[in-house]
């Protein structure tokens, strides 16, 4: 169980919320509980081990994209961003960006937000707000769209990766077979670095990035992971 402290304490300009949210976690750590709360990268580094679970926003998960170096390896790290009805954030964001930033996890804002009088009303704003909906209810359960599709693509967009990271793994055991020396620097090439697609600016990214650049790559680790499959059954060491 972790205790949710002040919300995006960081954003205070003064330093003070950040300050509070400090003195509460040190209070939730001392009788024994484990702390959370949305945070810029900046407030956890400084909160230090006051905070055992970062969420991080957008412009820090976005640096850590960039670098993954400053990911804590110490720490569960997840990292959160607001629904913006675009596919390619959410597969993106739950996917590829937490695969190579090395975060833990990812989640919206809300699976569904309702800021109007009406679920399927977008444009009963409430003030700025508008409705933030993957899915929307009815009488015979949640009606998906595009973007909640979206985040199913990105979630298996990382199973293939950890499939192939294991089977990587496991081949390395084996010594002496040339032809799977040859498909493990494949394999490591595909887990070490994106597809150029997939590099840059991760909001630049959003308006760049299609579909089929999504598919290119899965497909390339989908056969890489055939072809370790094959060769280790041939050694009689694939489950």
């Amino acid at each position: 169980i972790l205790y949710y402290g002040i919300d995006e304490p960081a954003y205070d300009p003064t330093g003070k919320a950040l300050e509070r949210s400090g003195k509460l976690f040190e209070i939730i750590r001392k009788a024994g509980g484990k702390t959370t709360t949305a945070i810029t990268l900046a407030g956890a580094n400084k909160l230090g081990s006051l905070i055992d679970v970062p969420i991080y926003d957008e412009p820090s998960a976005n640096r850590i994209f960039q670098d993954p170096g400053l990911k804590n390896k110490n720490k569960i790290e997840l990292h959160y961003w607001h629904p913006l009805e675009n596919p390619n954030v959410d597969r993106l964001r739950f996917g590829l960006l937490v695969w190579k930033s090395g975060l833990d996890g990812a989640y919206p804002f809300a699976y569904r937000a309702v800021f109007s009088h009406d679920p399927y009303d977008d444009f009963g704003k409430k003030g700025n707000l508008r409705n933030e909906m993957y899915t929307y209810p009815s009488k015979e359960g949640p009606i998906p769209t595009i973007q909640w599709e979206a985040v199913r693509e990105g979630i298996d967009d990382v199973r293939y990766l950890t499939t192939l990271s294991y089977l990587v793994k496991k081949s390395q055991a084996i010594k002496g077979n040339e032809a799977l020396d040859k498909e493990i620097k494949k394999g490591i090439r595909l887990l070490k670095s994106l597809p150029g697609a997939f590099n840059g600016n991760v909001n630049l990214l959003y308006k760049d990035l299609k579909p089929e650049d999504f598919q290119d790559y899965r497909w390339q680790v989908a056969e890489q992971i055939i072809r370790l499959q094959e060769l280790l059954k041939k050694q009689g060491s694939v489950r």
